[in-house]
């Protein structure tokens, strides 16, 4: 859940979070129209990870005038690393039996997927594991950059800037013939929807609730038209207009309480959307090699994840939250927010 810093619990940024893993599992199932799904929905999980972050760490800064980077690292520790371990375990166990390569369990245990994708490394089963490396990659460097960025007189103009640049450098490997690897996994080409979710943190108070309505509205038609995007056409256009959209519904969740992101099971979708996330992909890959029909496989995918989901959230996540939220209580602190692409 979405606990703690200034902005307390609110339930639509887990509704936000069920559909943008809603999204990532429809275009893992084959649906029809959803062939952007995935990429759709991993940048609103990056643009809510730097917001959600950077709120948290904003809130821990301004308050004791510094940021406690042990306590940091070991809530997200506690927080990412029990239910990936799960899937690597899985998935390394199907890998000894069919005697194929660890490397991409080892590259997905250092977080470095992101880097050898790049590279040009077939990531296989683990590809989609490449968010999570960003993601901590992020959390590695942000916590010691952010006393600098708020320091500055305008950190939301300046971090603007930061992934304007990003995006310009995106175009300009794209324009010059770049693999199209190196540009969709690159740490460098894809840390706009962050930057820009920090940004977003930083700028936030000062935006009308009505003017956010009406944005919120046309971005969500922008997003559901982005989502069936022919793939060929995703690296030139859809990754910044799915940015800039993206930005506007997580700023919209902050502050409102839609009843169509509070709905309780997309709340709820939300919560689990780590483990839906992680255990979706290799259950595809699975079911895919089957040569089922549509329907069935797409029901095989869901029904299988959510399940893999419940029992990641249940028996491996929430008894690692609980005792995260003791510490916090102990140490009379308000508790990390759990957030990101793997976070609820």
């Amino acid at each position: 859940m979405t606990r703690g810093g200034p902005l307390g619990y609110r339930p639509a940024l887990d509704g936000l979070r069920g559909v943008a893993v809603l999204l990532v599992l429809a275009q893992h199932a084959g649906l029809p129209y959803f062939s952007q799904g995935g990429t759709v929905g991993v940048t609103l999980f990056f643009v809510l990870s730097g917001f959600l972050i950077t709120s948290i760490l904003r809130a821990e800064h301004d308050a004791t005038g510094r940021i406690d980077l042990r306590g940091f690292y070991l809530r997200r520790a506690r927080r990412l690393l029990p239910a990936l371990a799960l899937l690597l375990i899985g998935v390394s166990a199907y890998l000894l039996v069919s005697h194929q390569s660890l490397l991409d369990v080892v590259l997905a245990a250092g977080y470095a997927s992101n880097i050898a994708g790049a590279a040009g490394h077939n990531l296989g089963n683990l590809v989609h594991t490449w968010t999570l490396s960003l993601e901590e990659q992020f959390y590695l460097l942000w916590p010691l950059l952010l006393p600098v960025v708020a320091r500055r007189r305008r950190p939301a103009v300046i971090l603007a800037a930061v992934a304007a640049l990003v995006v310009s450098w995106r175009v300009l490997l794209s324009s010059s013939g770049a693999p199209v690897e190196r540009i969709y996994f690159g740490p460098d080409t894809r840390a706009d929807a962050i930057v820009l979710g920090c940004a977003l943190a930083f700028a936030l108070a000062s935006a009308p609730v009505g003017r956010l309505r009406l944005a919120a509205a046309g971005s969500a038609v922008l997003v559901a038209v982005l989502c069936a995007a022919r793939p060929v056409s995703a690296l030139a256009w859809l990754l910044p207009l799915v940015t800039v959209a993206s930005v506007v519904l997580v700023a919209y969740a902050a502050r409102s309480t839609s009843r169509l992101l509070t709905w309780r099971p997309l709340v709820a979708t939300g919560r689990i959307s780590y483990g839906l996330y992680l255990w979706s992909f290799p259950v595809a890959l699975s079911v895919a090699s089957r040569d089922l029909p549509l329907w069935v496989s797409a029901t095989t995918i869901t029904a299988v994840s959510v399940a893999l989901a419940l029992a990641s959230w249940f028996v491996v996540e929430t008894p690692f939250l609980r005792h995260q939220a003791k510490g916090a209580a102990e140490a009379d602190e308000v508790p990390a927010l759990p957030v990101g692409l793997p976070a609820h």
